[in-house]
């Protein structure tokens, strides 16, 4: 056992002073004292090292507690965020509902008004003039079919409907001049033929001879004769842009013959 050097400078100089019986009775009562000193000591090593253990494991254990209280600031903020995210991501998936079943709503009407809107046109077409009567009737034909078709998307058939309306539309602005057959002098002739709009129809033979109106009252088409012939060769000229624009008078129905 090792005895601390102050304690044995103690005993030393003890020993120096005191006679030799004294110091022998004194050595072990200093031994035991020297072993509580060492154990003493050795305690409050240990304890030393208990604490420092301690406050280490306590530093660690606070910045550990500080990390996850950031780490629980961070994982707030963010689900406040995803919440704001899947309430607009809500009501957007809504408003997509909402629209996909406004659309197979409109579908469910739209259909059906489709095949009415043909029969409708083809009715006003079969009351109107007869021009281009057999252009329009294949017309009518094809987008019959298309409506009757499986395999056509619902905007497909939208498309060739509205073009169908449009073309019928424009019939009734401009002049055209076309190429035709027609009953004329009780046989069938090639002739022009001259659409003001839909106001009227006119025809001249291709040797000018004969000029003709079709009466919407009567349903047939009449001749013309004098200054009507005239008029009506006039206006072709202009239609077919072989003379300047200018005015004419033309027949027109009021309630029967001109």
């Amino acid at each position: 056992m090792r005895i601390p050097l102050h304690l044995f400078l103690c005993l030393f100089c003890l020993a120096m002073v005191l006679p030799p019986a004294v110091v022998r009775a004194a050595t072990v009562p200093v031994d035991a004292a020297g072993d509580t000193v060492n154990r003493t000591v050795a305690e409050q090593e240990k304890r030393q090292r208990e604490v420092s253990a301690w406050e280490e494991e306590r530093r660690e254990l606070l910045e550990t507690r500080h990390e996850l209280e950031q780490r629980l600031e961070l994982l707030r903020f963010r689900c406040a965020k995803y919440e704001g995210y899947t309430d607009r991501r809500r009501q957007t998936i809504a408003e997509l509902e909402a629209g996909i079943a406004a659309q197979r709503q409109i579908a469910d009407e739209l259909e059906p008004l489709l095949d009415e809107t043909l029969a409708k046109t083809r009715m006003f077409a079969a009351a109107d003039l007869p021009f281009l009567v057999d252009e329009r009737e294949n017309r009518f034909l094809q987008i019959a079919e298309l409506l009757d078709s499986y395999d056509a998307s619902l905007a497909e058939k939208l498309r060739r409907v509205l073009e169908m309306l449009h073309i019928e539309a424009r019939y009734g602005q401009g002049v055209e001049a076309y190429d035709a057959r027609l009953p004329v002098g009780g046989g069938e002739a090639a002739v022009k033929v001259l659409r003001v709009g839909r106001v009227g129809l006119y025809y001249l033979t291709l040797d000018g001879t004969a000029a003709g109106w079709y009466n919407p009252a009567a349903g047939v088409w009449e001749p013309l004769s004098g200054g009507s012939r005239d008029a009506v060769r006039e206006a072709l000229r202009m239609a077919m842009k072989q003379r300047a624009v200018d005015l004419v008078t033309l027949p027109v129905a009021a309630g029967g013959r001109p």
